[in-house]
């Protein structure tokens, strides 16, 4: 089973990140955006329970200060596009590998052995864009 943790800054604060996609877009793509909110997303593969979930997103990717969490596939926000993007089976994912390492030292090694991490990124887009600059910003910027 894949259990999906999807991390993003609360509305209150800044999203620095998205911040600076929407300016490169504009600054190389000429495509004006309202505003981009990122979620992390980890895809945490292998057999988990609810309570193990529940307490990965809590302690070991959520920041409570600062960003709010799911695991139901709830993201807040209000957005015309969404765009996600992953890494190709076989590229390295360095935070995948480190968030492994970080479920071994909360869950136990045993626990963390059996289990795979893969990360992305949801790319929420408000802006009254057409769907061939979505798909611009997607193929041409993003991934």
């Amino acid at each position: 089973m894949v259990h999906r943790i999807q991390v993003w800054f609360k509305p209150e604060y800044v999203d620095a990140p998205g911040e600076s996609v929407r300016h490169k877009v504009k600054e190389h793509l000429g495509i004006d955006l309202q505003s981009v909110r990122i979620v992390d997303v980890y895809s945490v593969k292998g057999k988990l329970g609810p309570d193990q979930v529940e307490t990965l997103r809590r302690t070991l990717f959520t920041d409570p200060v600062v960003q709010e969490s799911s695991t139901d596939g709830t993201v807040a926000g209000d957005f015309d596009w969404l765009i996600e993007v992953g890494y190709r089976p076989g590229v390295t994912d360095n935070v995948a590998r480190t968030s492994a390492e970080g479920i071994g030292d909360i869950l136990g090694r045993e626990v963390a052995d059996g289990l795979s991490v893969f990360t992305s990124k949801k790319y929420l887009i408000k802006a009254k864009i057409s769907a061939d600059d979505a798909g611009r910003i997607a193929s041409g910027f993003l991934a």
